[in-house]
């Protein structure tokens, strides 16, 4: 009788561990990722990251989650396991970052002057860095507008003053040379 108790103890403990094990599976998940995040140093505090829809700049890794702060000021918290299982951008890990803006103008216009006001407003921002250098480039030729690419070089650090800023001095150039113009930011970063 004694060993028939100790058997259904034994295996109501085995049901109780097995169920327990089962719950605790995504923890077990994102605790093991966080080791595993910490080991491999990426992300750190301080970076600004992707994560699949969520991008912000990382507040900590912790041993469950990593939380971040996104730039319209809110929380999140994204499971270990998840980043672990992302790609993960990261945005200002390098000292230099590069943006394309898109630069729309009609095919009328002198091609050569539109180089030239590109290349000048560009070179003209004091955020926008001169090695690597600035580069325009027709991309295609739509209708009645030529598209345009301008790549700047900047420091990380400077990424939302230059696409506020290069814009701005674009469209002063053209509308000094009285050219119409339409430029186009890349999205977020």
């Amino acid at each position: 009788m004694t060993m028939q108790l100790l058997m259904a103890v034994a295996g109501l403990l085995a049901v109780v561990l097995l169920v327990c094990g089962y719950a605790a599976r995504g923890i077990i998940a994102d605790w093991w990722s966080g080791v595993c995040l910490r080991r491999e140093g990426f992300p750190r505090t301080g970076d600004f990251v992707h994560v699949g829809a969520h991008r912000g700049t990382v507040e900590a890794v912790g041993r469950l989650a990593v939380t971040m702060r996104t730039p319209d000021n809110l929380f999140v918290r994204v499971p270990n396991c998840v980043v672990a299982r992302s790609s993960v951008a990261c945005a200002n890990r390098h000292a230099i970052r590069r943006l394309d803006f898109e630069v729309r103008v009609r095919v009328g216009d002198d091609m050569e002057r539109v180089r030239v006001l590109l290349d000048a407003a560009a070179g003209g921002d004091p955020n926008v860095l001169v090695r690597p250098p600035v580069v325009v480039r027709l991309n295609a030729v739509e209708g009645k507008f030529a598209r345009f690419v301008l790549i700047v070089w900047f420091a990380s650090e400077k990424a939302e003053v230059v696409r506020g800023s290069l814009p701005q001095r674009v469209w002063q150039a053209f509308n000094d040379a009285e050219l119409t113009v339409s430029v186009r930011p890349p999205g977020p970063s």
